[in-house]
């Protein structure tokens, strides 16, 4: 969890601006239940989307350096990770900004995901808390808020899946593009002999 979030209370105020925040009250005469409504997965993945948009065009203008904080920033986790290499196949790429934002789509994707994911299990281990778990009325709202966040989850998921099929990984193309480029610029040059032509311009056979 730490690797998405800087400390438990950034990450309490991201599950409550996804999923929204409910109060119960035990008064007497009071007003039994108040709340906000969340924004959901959709928003929280659009502003993560533009957050790593920027910081990954950054990287690759050079007005950032990759240092490991920085490419950390646009990561989602150890098996999403991009790299120096990635930052620099990018860079040489004639199509650096479509790659670039390609990236940010499936970071962001990658993100949210794994966000939505540690939103989940914080809510069922608070299902445990005694004052929860012993409230009827606070079950069931938990209950509700799981149902919607894992509605979401779902269609992330199936986002991600048409994603995948219908483009390569940003970063691996980037790597492919550059290697194909390095490939073709170092490839050795063919000489074809030329042909024997007679005075009318046709190919002539040589003697034996």
């Amino acid at each position: 969890m730490c690797t998405i979030w800087q400390d438990p209370q950034e990450a309490a105020n991201w599950t409550k601006s996804v999923i929204g925040e409910t109060e119960l009250r035990t008064c007497d005469g009071c007003e039994k239940k108040q709340g906000q409504a969340g924004t959901g997965l959709m928003k929280a993945l659009e502003e993560e989307q533009t957050t790593l948009a920027e910081n990954l065009a950054d990287l690759v203008s050079g007005n950032t350096d990759p240092s490991p904080s920085a490419l950390n920033a646009v990561s989602a986790g150890p098996g999403l990770s991009v790299s120096r290499g990635v930052i620099e196949a990018i860079r040489k790429d004639p199509d650096a900004e479509l790659l670039t934002q390609r990236l940010a789509g499936e970071m962001a994707l990658s993100r949210t995901l794994t966000k939505a994911m540690w939103a989940r299990r914080m809510l069922l281990a608070g299902a445990s808390e005694p004052g929860i778990s012993n409230n009827e009325e606070g079950m069931t709202e938990l209950e509700r808020k799981l149902t919607h966040l894992d509605r979401d989850i779902d269609a992330l998921k199936s986002e991600l899946e048409v994603r995948t099929a219908l483009a390569n990984n940003a970063a691996q193309l980037a790597l492919q593009r550059v290697a194909q480029r390095r490939a073709n610029t170092s490839a050795p040059g063919v000489n074809l002999p030329e042909s024997r032509r007679d005075n009318r311009g046709r190919p002539s056979e040589e003697a034996n």
